[in-house]
């Protein structure tokens, strides 16, 4: 059985801090030793973020290192995305050995480095280039109903979220594969694709796939029951992203809306449960931080953090204002 211990990841400085949170806690939760590698997508990740990045992997005791990727999909954004969402094919066209692929927006929970061995299993089997977990049901149905994702066309009810993958990238290289993706990208619209890195992957892995155990891959606007490994904070907004009152501002509409996620910030029934377990962990890095960084790094990785703090608007001030006086009365 081939051992797999690569863990990889690629983002630009905006996904810095969260990126080090789930490194955090990955480690604290590991029972196997593995290292990291970083894409830096068309040098998107500054030497600033770089140096930052590998200084936490080294406090964590976690050898890492950065490798350089050039991806020819032009100038990129949508959404909260940039050229950095292609980092996994890029690691995949250029790496040698077998990989896990994390995104920046999980959080690891006890037991996620079994999926080492989950995967290590599945790649027995030669024609199986990628391990992934089937995409949620709600997505699925949207993408069936759609009926123009080309991607989703192919792969059906296999359809698999590309934020946890590991991936045998020989077997890729071999099949041709580092060419073909590029050309998709660049008619990605008449494909129908809405997730250019994921739609890809799913049309041209679709018959060289293993699905593993959802717990892998928990969408966090799904209902949670304990089980999950990896917490995938998908969609809007990012826990990292509210402090203060924006907090309980999140939570109140959360839990006042749960069986109207229309009227929900994350349009999810029980995102906000999975919120608290990620300000948890963080509250335990910042400790990290502050015992085992020098004063400079530590002020570096808080000024990546605040840079991506979201404000509340004057209506939402107001609205959590009604919130708070409502509550009193109730009392």
């Amino acid at each position: 059985m081939k051992k797999i211990s690569t863990v990889t990841s690629a983002f630009d400085d905006r996904y810095l801090w969260p990126w080090a949170i789930s490194m955090f806690s990955a480690h604290r939760h590991s029972t196997v030793t593995f290292d990291v590698v970083i894409g830096n997508v068309n040098c998107e990740l500054s030497p600033n973020a770089q140096a930052l990045a590998l200084e936490i992997l080294g406090a964590l005791g976690i050898r890492g290192s950065v490798v350089d990727v050039e991806i020819a999909v032009g100038s990129f954004t949508r959404h909260q995305w940039s050229e950095s969402v292609f980092g996994r094919l890029g690691l995949m066209d250029k790496l040698a050995d077998a990989f896990l692929w994390l995104d920046a927006d999980t959080l690891l929970r006890p037991g996620w480095s079994e999926v080492f061995r989950a995967a290590a299993d599945a790649f027995q089997d030669p024609s199986s280039i990628i391990c992934a977990v089937q995409d949620r049901q709600q997505t699925r149905d949207r993408l069936r109903g759609e009926g123009s994702n080309q991607a989703f066309a192919r792969t059906g009810e296999n359809y698999f979220n590309s934020g946890v993958v590991a991936v045998e990238p020989r077997r890729w290289q071999t099949s041709g594969f580092p060419q073909e993706w590029v050309r998709l990208v660049a008619h990605q619209e008449e494909l129908g694709f809405e997730y250019p890195d994921q739609d890809a992957l799913n049309y041209l892995l679709w018959d060289s796939m293993a699905l593993i155990d959802g717990t892998y891959n928990h969408i966090i606007s799904e209902p949670l029951n304990g089980a999950e490994r990896v917490l995938h904070f998908a969609g809007f907004p990012k826990p990292w992203r509210l402090e203060g009152d924006f907090k309980e501002f999140f939570i109140a509409l959360e839990v006042l809306n749960i069986n109207r996620p229309t009227h929900q910030l994350s349009g999810g029934g029980h995102a906000w449960e999975a919120f608290v377990l990620y300000w948890l962990e963080e509250s335990l890095f910042e400790a990290f931080l502050a015992s085992e960084l020098s004063r400079d790094s530590h002020d570096s990785f808080l000024r990546a953090r605040t840079s991506n703090l979201m404000k509340m608007s004057r209506a939402e001030q107001l609205k959590l204002g009604v919130l708070r006086a409502a509550s009193k009365k109730i009392r």
